[in-house]
Order: structure tokens, then sequence, then C-alpha cells
């Protein structure tokens, strides 16, 4: 068997449609399923740092190239350098799922999030795009409401037509 690649999908849409909560319940459901659950947030406007990790942003902003913050169960790593998606899905190469948060010009498989009065049509490329996620009705294509749970169980199933690895989990 060939290296065994994450199943990704990208999470795109203008701000304040739901990109975040639909990831939150995205990484909850797969979860459920036992299958490891990586995500990436792009963020357009060069991201501010996170307060409860003051005094390492500290050494960061004091012009350290990297800076980390670890406990005995986890770590966070912020580096000064150009960086690509492509360079961040490397990063999570041991996952099965990949879920990319922005980015709407990818070229990866794409839900993109629709609301009435914010964001009413798409605008990423068709081409990529398995369908929209919406809270009214979009019927020009696959449309998934956001006030049930079809979304999750139709990316549940295309994920379960890859094929099986040694230890049950689904890949290409």
């Amino acid at each position: 068997m060939g290296t065994i690649k994450p199943f990704i999908l990208q999470i795109c849409g203008y701000k304040n449609t739901g990109k975040t909560t639909l990831v939150n319940k995205l990484v909850k459901f797969f979860s459920k399923y036992d299958l490891k659950v990586g995500t990436i947030k792009h963020d357009g406007h060069d991201f501010e740092t996170i307060n409860y990790l003051e005094d390492n942003f500290q050494h960061f902003n004091s012009s350290a190239q990297k800076s980390i913050v670890f406990s005995r169960n986890k770590w966070l790593l912020i580096e000064k350098k150009e960086n690509t998606l492509e360079a961040m899905m490397d990063l999570m190469k041991d996952m099965d799922i990949i879920i990319v948060e922005g980015c709407k010009n990818s070229s990866l498989p794409k839900i993109e999030l629709l609301r009435k009065g914010v964001s009413e049509y798409p605008v990423s490329n068709p081409k990529n795009r398995i369908g929209v996620y919406s809270d009214f009705d979009y019927s020009q294509e696959r449309c998934f409401k956001k006030d049930n749970d079809e979304i999750f169980h139709f990316l549940l199933k295309l994920i379960g037509k890859r094929e099986k690895n040694k230890k049950g989990l689904l890949h290409t």
C-alpha cells in the first residue's frame, strides 16, 4: 500500500457566514468515529497574538524568530516566515482528515458557506466546490441546510468511499 494521505476538506465563505462554527461541528462529528482531525485556519489579516499566552508572545514580539509554549499534553509554535497552505498541510500528514478554513481560491474540494444578508451567492471556483452550506434554499447546486445534519452524513459517506488501511481508517 502506498502513502496514506489524509482526506482534505476546505470550508470557505465570507466573514460571519459561520465557517468556524461549522468546522467545530465537523471536528466533533468526525472525532466520534475515532478519526484524527486536524484543522488549519487561514487569516488574511496577519492574526494578532493570543492573550492567554502573553509571556510567550512577548518573546516573539521581541524579535524571536520562533517561540514555543508547551505543557505536558500540548504545545504551540509560532514562527516568523513565509507560509503556504501546502506547508501547513504537510504538518498535518499524520491526521485522517484535515479541515482547512479559508483560502477560498485553492484547488481543494470545498464547501462554501452562504448566509442570508451576508453572502447569498458562492464566489469560489465551482469546479472544486462539493456544495454550499446555507441558512436559506439555494437551488443552483447541492445545498446543505444549516438546520439539519445532512452535510455530516454526506461527508462521512464521501470519506467512506475511500480505501481502508490496515487500521480500518479510511484513506485514498
